[in-house]
């Protein structure tokens, strides 16, 4: 896994700063804290609320083993909006045209900001 995530280097540094933002994941014991990352459908299968229900039975799973929180990193406003609607609230954000990597404004030109979306199990 660490291989493969060199490939996204960028993206790790910006998830890596918006997570040290909240103590709360930040200092969480192994096995405490269930993460959603990287959830979306084919644009053929959007607005059918596939992605809700998917987040939802993930909560289930997330409960029956024994997690007590939630987190994901939302990278735009209909994936913050889903989450909000099962129950996750912001804690941190990053506006994507502020965030540096190597001096640089990688994520520069996207619009609105990446998320820190939480939910108690």
């Amino acid at each position: 896994m660490v291989s493969l995530l060199s490939f996204f280097r960028e993206s790790m540094e910006i998830i890596d700063a918006l997570e040290s933002q909240c103590t709360d994941i930040s200092d969480a014991k192994p096995g405490k804290i269930f993460h959603i990352f990287q959830i979306g459908t084919h644009r053929d299968y959007r607005r059918l609320g596939l992605v809700t229900q998917l987040i939802r039975m993930s909560l289930g799973l997330a409960k029956r083993r024994g997690f007590t929180k939630t987190v994901a990193e939302c990278t735009g406003p209909v994936s913050r909006h889903t989450c909000e609607r099962c129950g996750f609230q912001r804690v941190a954000s990053i506006r994507y045209d502020d965030f540096m990597v190597d001096g640089k404004h990688f994520f520069s030109g996207l619009p609105e900001e990446i998320s820190l979306m939480v939910r108690d199990i």
